[in-house]
């Protein structure tokens, strides 16, 4: 069992919030000798899948379930397999790094006028969609702010049309942060762009595989990565939450 204070999420909903990772063997025990409302108004969990049992006795102290949280592995070499036919989306596409806080800021506009509507955060009802894009604001700001991280454009015929963000875990391993389609240009395949870019840049950086997080609220992305290239998955988390009475 992790826990950890995530200070970053009070200042967007003015809540003391914490994040509970649990694994197989961890139990509601150990979730019960952390005193986690003593400290905390917001709480949200991860339960491994194969630990139904804690999820259950965490529906019984007032969880909620939210999504489940799919995160994958997906090999360099999954580049020269991707299809023909995604090859077609691909082209006109490009990519363009994020160099300063002027370059930052078109992908800040979009992100704050609702990019993102189908995360746990927009579909609460105690938060909701302006906390949402305010979260992701902040966290792109964050992230920018990071020299572990880079952010770039995703092009097509020159104009912004997305963002992705990778970081590099280590010397095998690169991680694809967020990423997003500005509403634009949402619905025409894009999606299989930022997966050839990021697969792209990790090969470029001598990884061997890319690993990121997909929300069970997030299937287009989901379906994108199942048509697109071959994966594995590593883990699948439940993610619950609850929210202390003020």
């Amino acid at each position: 069992m992790k826990l950890t204070n995530a200070f970053w999420e009070e200042r967007n909903s003015g809540l003391t919030t914490c994040e509970i990772v649990f694994e197989k063997e961890d139990s509601i025990d150990d979730y019960l000798s952390m005193k986690i409302d003593d400290s905390y108004k917001y709480s949200v969990v991860k339960v491994s899948s194969d630990n139904i049992n804690l999820v259950h006795n965490l529906e019984e102290l007032g969880y909620r379930y939210v999504e489940s949280q799919f995160n994958i592995s997906v090999e360099t070499s999954e580049l020269q397999k991707i299809d023909k036919k995604w090859m077609k989306v691909i082209t006109d596409t490009g990519y363009k790094k994020v160099e300063n806080r002027n370059d930052l800021e078109e992908i800040l506009l979009n992100v704050g006028s609702g990019m993102f509507e189908k995360d746990r955060i927009s579909l609460d009802d105690m938060l909701g969609k302006e906390i949402s894009s305010l979260r992701y604001t902040n966290w792109i700001k964050d992230l920018y702010s990071d020299k572990n991280t880079e952010i770039f454009y995703l092009l097509k015929n020159s104009c912004k049309a997305g963002f992705f963000v990778i970081q590099k875990d280590s010397i095998t391993t690169i991680h694809s942060v967020i990423a997003g389609i500005f509403k634009p240009y949402q619905g025409h395949g894009l999606s299989a762009a930022l997966i050839y870019y990021y697969l792209k840049l990790a090969a470029i950086m001598n990884a061997k595989h890319a690993i990121t997080s997909i929300s069970s609220n997030n299937l287009s992305m989901l379906n994108t990565f199942t048509k697109t290239v071959s994966f594995k998955v590593l883990n699948v988390y439940y993610v619950l939450k609850r929210l202390i009475d003020l």
